[in-house]
């Protein structure tokens, strides 16, 4: 468990290369460029925990801004946008103030002939 561990990340001079130290035993070390992609990589699958954490809300938020004709992309997960979707045509959630719960608003497209 994380919290139980002593964590340490630090930079070797004679070698010019970045470490990190878990309780006291080097777990990686290598060159700045190669922790910096690690360090991205762990930082978007930490963004993409979150949004899972929060996916609901999201949902929620999301059906609002549809239902009342804002096109704001809240995620970008397809299976979150076609939840966003749904709610906001059949949901049941938060009403927005003056529409209907089960009307559709959108972008109105103008067909010519």
């Amino acid at each position: 468990m994380l919290t139980e561990t002593k964590v340490r990340v630090g930079v070797d001079g004679a070698r010019n290369t970045v470490f990190l130290e878990c309780n006291g035993k080097v777990a990686m070390n290598g060159p700045r460029e190669a922790l910096e992609s690690v360090a991205r990589t762990i930082l978007r699958k930490c963004a993409e925990a979150e949004e899972n954490e929060k996916a609901m809300q999201i949902i929620e938020d999301g059906a609002i801004l549809h239902k009342a004709g804002v096109s704001v992309g809240l995620s970008d997960n397809p299976q979150i946008k076609k939840e966003i979707a749904k709610e906001a045509q059949w949901g049941q959630g938060r009403k927005v103030k003056g529409v209907p719960n089960k009307e559709v608003v959108g972008t109105p497209r103008f067909i010519s002939h």
